[in-house]
């Protein structure tokens, strides 16, 4: 079974984080998305699964790899990425308290915190829709997994655009929160069948 895992609205967001960065961390955003990506190639080797290519497609990067993969996999492979940049985020902040001369490494821990909770929105076509939608396609259908999906992703959308126009008038340049809940709404648009995210059990 051939699948496809994109990281939808990744470079749109590098763009926006190199267009607000003002402390020089940008480099850290980049080193985090690799991280990331790294995560969820590990877990898809782990489920059995073989990569046929990496690519970059307009707005993101994606993963084609080659599986029959259970629910439970596909909640692991979408897991993989957010749980790559947590381990991340508390071996920089370990060593960044052993090594405060290093002052890099705590922004590079508070940059893979921020991508590997975010990533765990319960939102299509972030990684928590995903592993949300496998568990839920695990205890129902598809058909009735995709519009519980929609109906959330909706929902955590609205919520996350509606604090980034607050967070945008407060603070009068941050646009990264509406920027997610702007990628969160368009994900669950473009994709409201959910056909992408259907695995075989």
């Amino acid at each position: 079974m051939k699948k496809r895992l994109c990281g939808l609205g990744t470079l749109c967001l590098l763009a926006l984080a190199y267009a607000l960065d003002t402390e020089g961390v940008f480099p850290c955003f980049v080193a985090a998305a690799i991280i990331h990506e790294l995560g969820h190639t590990v877990a898809i080797l782990t489920c059995g699964g073989r990569i046929r290519a990496f690519e970059l497609a307009p707005f993101g990067f994606c993963l084609r790899f080659d599986a029959l993969l259970s629910y439970r996999c596909d909640a692991i492979v979408a897991a993989g990425g957010a749980a790559m940049n947590l381990c991340a985020a508390f071996i920089l902040s370990v060593a960044g308290k052993y090594a405060p001369d290093v002052q890099i490494l705590m922004p590079a821990a508070g940059v893979n915190l921020m991508m590997g909770i975010s990533n765990l929105l319960p939102a299509l076509p972030l990684d928590g829709g995903r592993i949300l939608y496998a568990l839920l396609a695990q205890w129902t259908d598809d058909w009735r997994a995709a519009v519980i999906m929609h109906v959330v992703s909706l929902l955590a959308g609205a919520t996350v655009s509606a604090l980034g126009v607050y967070i945008l008038v407060k603070t009068r340049y941050n646009m990264s929160i509406l920027a997610m809940g702007g990628l969160i709404l368009g994900g669950t648009y473009a994709q409201r069948t959910g056909k992408n995210f259907t695995a075989r059990s």
